[in-house]
């Protein structure tokens, strides 16, 4: 084959598999990143090797094919060339130019960084902030492990800047330096700590996952809630709740009388960001415990009344109410105000409340549907098992208009 796109791991003779090794030594032209030939400096002649910058590589291969059709040529990619490599964009242009070429993979910073740390990274989200942005703290949200290539830049000082700086200062996190190699280093520390260092580039950070709740199903069990004299939504409400309110990725959501923060927990697994308000201090504590057990890092908790404290959240794109206060007309009010189209869900177990939320929602132009929810368990009574009833609850709700 007259052109090969190999990885080389590290960058260093260790980390080009034999294939690859052999191919570095029987070509013509060897073509990689200064700082890749640098690494291999005494393993490839300096008169085959050719630094260029990623968008001469072509013209290059082109260049000396035509000046030697049989020319073996060899360009070197950091890393594996199967993910995050420019090898990708080369081999489209290759293609497009008429040219047949060979990829040979590499070891992937990933894949050096998992092994130093002595873990898997099968279920990791794998990341690039190397000449490229990335939304960190949205990933980080996710809950899983994270490992991220990183740039002068976008270093992991100043990524775990931006995680300290959401609230986020106590996740675990680890800098891999010089992987592969023989000074190879790794320093491991909170998210705060790692901020405050200095690090080689490139390098890896790695984020650990802290989120036990990822939003898949609605329903988290009730005994898995961190619980005390404050009322709970329970199960079934909670998941007849989501069905209705539907959260989206990138929504931002209001649980008003949030409780013990059962429904802003299962919200955050489904959106951006959660906004628990609550005015009572036992319950303020509870959702505080609850958001650290489930590792829900996009609930914001909010110590007050509402609608007095709401004003300065964001816009809600879903607004729960479970408990009012007796100010549901103006918490509807002011929801309505920031954003006309929000979908909402109010619970409700008196008929009082219901009638004051159908009314509410159709002042405003929207259509109400109610819900009622009645759930029963089965209990042992001696031998017997009955059927033990627990309170209806009345849903009202109005979904999203709009886009």
């Amino acid at each position: 084959m007259g052109v090969i796109l190999a990885g080389c791991g590290g960058g260093n003779r260790d980390g080009l598999t034999v294939r690859a090794a052999e191919a570095v030594k029987n070509a013509d032209l060897v073509i990689g990143s200064g700082r890749i030939l640098d690494r291999l400096e005494g393993y490839i002649k300096s008169d085959k090797a050719e630094a260029v910058i990623s968008g001469e590589q072509l013209s290059m291969i082109k260049a000396r094919l035509q000046e030697e059709p049989s020319a073996k040529i060899v360009v070197l990619f950091s890393g594996d060339t199967g993910i995050f490599s420019g090898a990708e964009n080369l081999g489209k242009a290759l293609k497009n130019e008429g040219f047949e070429y060979e990829v040979l993979p590499g070891v992937s910073s990933f894949a050096l960084m998992a092994a130093a740390m002595k873990r898997s990274y099968k279920d990791a989200l794998l990341l690039s902030a190397h000449g490229r942005e990335v939304d960190i703290i949205k990933e980080v949200l996710r809950g899983r492990d994270m490992y991220v290539l990183t740039d002068g830049k976008n270093s992991p000082n100043e990524l775990c800047k931006l995680i300290s700086e959401a609230g986020l200062s106590g996740i675990s996190a680890c800098v891999g330096e010089f992987l592969g190699y023989v000074n190879q280093k790794l320093t491991y520390g909170t998210a705060s700590e790692i901020s405050k260092g200095s690090f080689e580039g490139p390098s890896v950070l790695f984020v650990e996952g802290t989120k036990k709740h990822t939003g898949s199903v609605p329903g988290i069990p009730d005994e898995e809630f961190i619980r005390g004299d404050v009322p709970m939504t329970k199960r079934m409400i909670r998941a007849g709740i989501l069905s209705l309110l539907s959260p989206r990725e990138a929504d931002v959501c209001w649980d008003i009388g949030a409780g013990t923060g059962s429904v802003s927990v299962e919200l955050a697994g489904f959106s951006k960001t959660v906004y628990a308000v609550e005015k009572e201090p036992e319950a303020v504590e509870l959702i505080k415990k609850n958001r650290e057990k489930f590792g829900a890092w996009n609930m914001k908790v909010v110590s007050g009344s509402a609608p007095e404290c709401i004003g300065e959240l964001e816009s809600p794109d879903v607004v729960f109410v479970g408990g009012s206060g007796g100010k549901l007309k103006e918490i509807i009010g002011k929801a309505m105000k920031m954003n006309p189209g929000a979908a909402i869900a109010v619970t409700a177990v008196t008929l009082e409340t219901l009638n004051l939320a159908v009314s509410v929602l159709e002042s405003y132009g929207r259509e109400a549907e109610v819900m009622q929810i009645g759930v029963s368990k089965a209990k042992k009574m001696g031998k017997s098992s009955l059927m033990k009833a627990e309170n209806p609850v009345f849903i009202i709700s109005s979904g999203r208009t709009g886009s």
